[in-house]
């Protein structure tokens, strides 16, 4: 059961869920939405990387960036984050 009236605990969205979810949404909010799924980053962090800090094998996220400020992270590309990067990219005309 979900929250009700600030009690009780949220409900965790299924997988299929999170898909149906991602495919509701436009290009740049589906990406930011992507990467915030499969990296646990926080939205200002989705916000963050460049092209050249995103490879298919991982995503550099400045220390500036992150929340304590304290190093850079680098995080494991996941295939299916990559491909949804790749086809923003596309959109974006970038490719």
């Amino acid at each position: 059961m979900g929250k009700s009236n600030r009690n009780g605990q949220a409900a965790t969205l299924t997988p299929e869920q999170l898909d149906a979810l991602a495919e509701a949404l436009g290009p740049s909010t589906r990406a930011v939405f992507t990467i915030s799924r499969y990296t646990a980053d926080r939205v200002t962090e989705a916000l963050s990387p460049r092209w050249e800090n995103v490879t298919e094998s991982e995503i550099v996220i400045p220390k500036n960036v992150t929340k304590e400020k304290t190093k850079t992270r680098c995080i494991p590309t996941n295939p299916r984050l990559w491909a949804e990067l790749m086809d923003w990219k596309c959109h974006l005309g970038k490719v």
